[in-house]
């Protein structure tokens, strides 16, 4: 029912006149049960797609690195100076 167009509208009579429908009520620990469930199940699910792409990234990253062992190479060892250079001022 659209009460906001009309201004005289008294919601005391119509409450009265229109009790809630009981049979449809359902305790908040039941909802709040309903909802933490949907939102493990989504969140299993969001989790397990994470994995997945990790997986098969994993995958694409050794592969990677197989074909061009140089260019690994010469990344990790950049990476060590720059662990090595940053630890030593103490920003690390």
């Amino acid at each position: 029912m659209d009460t906001i167009e009309e201004v005289e509208f008294d919601y005391e009579a119509h409450t009265r006149d229109n009790p809630p429908d009981l049979s449809k009520f359902r305790p908040a620990p039941e909802v709040r049960r309903e909802r933490r469930e949907a939102f493990r199940a989504r969140l299993i699910n969001h989790v397990n797609m994470e994995i997945k792409h990790a997986r098969e990234m994993k995958h694409v990253f050794i592969s990677y690195c197989h074909e061009n062992k140089d260019i690994v190479d010469k990344l990790c060892h950049t990476l060590i100076q720059m662990v090595f250079l940053f630890g030593w001022i103490g920003i690390i």
